[in-house]
């Protein structure tokens, strides 16, 4: 079966959808905070030190040769973006190698195993609960837990580690699925890994990253304030289906076939932004306006133009309705006068045929006498 690049790399921009409402505030928001309360007391700071020659950090971003951005290609959302930005997601992703003998005994005891790894904050209190509880009632799966304590908790089919090789977990045919929360530090193994996902974000950033999972096909996402033992039970299920099982199979080929590896390709931008610096002009957005940067001034001149166009078949059209509406209110009376001028023409024709009529009866009379 062959796959082209546009099941991978395009998606429907959802312009009204409540997520993208959410991201667009959140981000407007994230920027006002990031530039009054960081970025303008460094900037401050910068003045009184350098004097004239300081360069504002947002000014100096603008001017960089390239940004280099710690995420999958794959996962990012569809942007208006220049050639400055260099996706390396997975540059610190760790080589795969065999599982020792203590993770083989562990994926041994039952046909399917299950990782669980959440961050090292716990921001929805209630997850652990009702986790535990749907996997109560899941006996023949054993989820492998990644917690930072070593605290038992006192389930038969839950097993809980504090150190995890999730790549290499991942990679083995006896782990099915993994329940996470979208944290950035674990996509690429993820990606790469091949594996269904069950998602319980808790943030904004890791919501925004189930939500591109869920897009791909290979994430069951659910909010952790909507979570629930039932719907646990229900996105495993989901997770163990053919299409589900088969688009993490294509995503993780996709990512692990690129022509150039994250380490290459910042390399290749480190030596390329060193050896040719600022004389290469890679415009930034920032030097670009709102009305270049969504082509305002091409679209609404076509849109002027067209609403013109428009408008004056809509007068053409008008006019000649009008002028053929009158024209038949015109020719109605005339219709209606016609047949009565013909009806008088006709009577004296009608007494001038009687009058034969009667010379022929008095003839008929002598005739008889």
């Amino acid at each position: 079966m062959y796959h082209t690049v546009s099941q991978f790399c395009q998606e429907p921009i959802l312009f009204y959808s409540k997520f993208r409402v959410k991201t667009v505030i959140s981000g407007h928001i994230e920027e006002t905070l990031l530039q009054s309360k960081l970025l303008g007391p460094l900037d401050e700071m910068g003045r009184r030190m350098v004097g004239d020659r300081y360069i504002s950090m947002k000014d100096a971003v603008g001017q960089s040769s390239f940004l280099v951005v710690n995420t999958d290609e794959l996962l990012d959302f569809p942007r208006p973006l220049t050639s400055q930005w260099v996706y390396i997601g997975g540059i610190d992703s760790k080589k795969r190698s065999s599982l020792s003998p203590f993770w083989n005994t562990i994926l041994s005891m039952r046909s399917r195993s299950v990782l669980v790894s959440f961050g090292d904050t716990l921001p929805c209190r209630r997850r652990k609960d009702i986790l535990l509880q749907a996997f109560s009632e899941i006996p023949d799966i054993t989820f492998i837990w990644h917690r930072e304590d070593s605290a038992s908790l006192n389930q038969s089919n839950v097993v809980v580690v504090q150190k995890f090789p999730g790549k290499d977990l991942l990679a083995d045919s006896r782990v099915s699925a993994i329940i996470t929360d979208g944290r950035v530090e674990s996509l690429h193994d993820i990606l790469s890994g091949g594996k269904p996902v069950v998602c319980i974000p808790s943030d904004h950033m890791q919501m925004r990253n189930c939500h591109q999972l869920g897009k791909r096909g290979v994430a069951a996402v659910t909010d952790c304030r909507d979570l629930t033992p039932s719907s646990v039970k229900e996105m495993i299920k989901q997770t163990a289906t053919t299409e589900m099982r088969h688009s993490a199979k294509i995503l993780s080929e996709a990512v692990t076939s690129k022509q150039t590896s994250p380490e290459e390709r910042l390399i290749r931008t480190v030596e390329f932004a060193a050896k040719y610096g600022s004389s290469v002009d890679l415009h930034s957005n920032d030097d670009v306006g709102i009305v270049q940067r969504y082509h305002l001034d091409v679209f609404i001149p076509l849109a002027l133009l067209l609403a013109t166009v428009v408008l004056l078949v809509a007068w053409i059209a008008r006019s000649a309705w009008d002028k053929c509406k009158k024209n038949r209110s015109q020719e109605k009376p005339k219709a209606e006068s016609g047949p009565t001028a013909d009806g008088d023409s006709e009577k004296p024709d009608e007494s001038s045929s009687t009058e034969p009529e009667g010379e022929e009866a008095v003839d008929e009379s002598k005739e008889t006498e």
